[in-house]
């Protein structure tokens, strides 16, 4: 029987030798492009090739984890019948194979980030209870990221979402946690602040970090690191059709924005 230590070793040395093979850096390279262009099925059979020459490649592992929670989340939001359990499903598997990666590159900060985006993504399929226990789980990890790699603007913004979300939960809702689950996670709008700042400073020409930044913003009455981000969405380039769509969101708001402080500054 092979010791763990033999395991270790022969996962290593597969690792290691994955890294120099180049028909796995070119299929890499080609899922990673089907991704940005949302072509999910293609990027998971490139993704599929490349784990049968590589079983413990943590490189094509989380990305097959991000593969599988993207396809996951179409699964859900197509809202057809059957749906909400095939992205379960998906979502179980991304989490499997993401916590492998994990295990594989302990120190890679890519790794818990998708870990993190697996979990997360799965709280849309479960119970309120299990809602709450993985979303301190997302937290930790998403944490871990940015332990491993405080530039990795992703991980950023999961934390920044996170803490938003749950520091805004109605006063009912929260009573309600606190007696049936015994709580929610503590969370904090000051670090959700603090994240959106990181995300957006590592990751300054993303429109998704600065909308969602304004949204959180507003929702707090910080008008004017709404009206901030908003105007530096004005001058960013739509890179693709969902960008254009932001933009056009992002002035509406804008516009609004702009006629309460200057009200506000009266």
């Amino acid at each position: 029987m092979i010791s763990r230590k033999q395991l270790c070793s022969l996962l290593l040395w597969i690792a290691l030798n994955a890294v120099a093979n180049p028909q796995i850096d070119q299929l890499i390279q080609q899922a990673d492009l089907q991704f940005q262009q949302q072509q999910i099925e293609g990027c998971l059979q490139n993704l599929r090739q490349a784990e049968q020459l590589s079983p413990a490649d943590s490189r094509v592992l989380w990305r097959l984890s991000r593969a599988y929670s993207e396809l996951g989340n179409q699964k859900y939001q197509s809202r057809q019948k059957e749906s909400e359990k095939e992205a379960h499903l998906l979502f179980l598997k991304a989490e499997t194979i993401a916590r492998k990666s994990v295990e594989i590159a302990p120190n890679d900060s890519q790794c818990y980030l998708y870990l993190s985006v697996a979990v997360g993504s799965r709280t849309q399929t479960e119970g309120n209870r299990k809602k709450i226990e993985l979303a301190v789980v997302v937290k930790n990890v998403a944490n871990r990221a940015v332990e491993l790699d405080p530039g990795n603007h992703y991980a950023h913004y999961i934390l920044a979402r996170w803490h938003h979300n749950l520091a805004n939960v109605s006063g009912v809702l929260s009573v309600m946690a606190k007696l049936i689950y015994g709580g929610l996670p503590p969370a904090s709008n000051q670090q959700a602040i603090h994240h959106f700042q990181q995300a957006v400073k590592h990751e300054p020409d993303n429109i998704t970090y600065r909308l969602e930044f304004a949204r959180a913003s507003l929702t707090i009455k910080k008008w004017q690191l709404a009206q901030q981000q908003l105007d530096q969405i004005q001058l960013l380039e739509a890179k693709i059709y969902a960008d254009r769509q932001l933009k056009i969101e992002a002035e509406q708001m804008r516009t609004k924005v702009g006629k309460h402080t200057k009200f506000k500054t009266k």
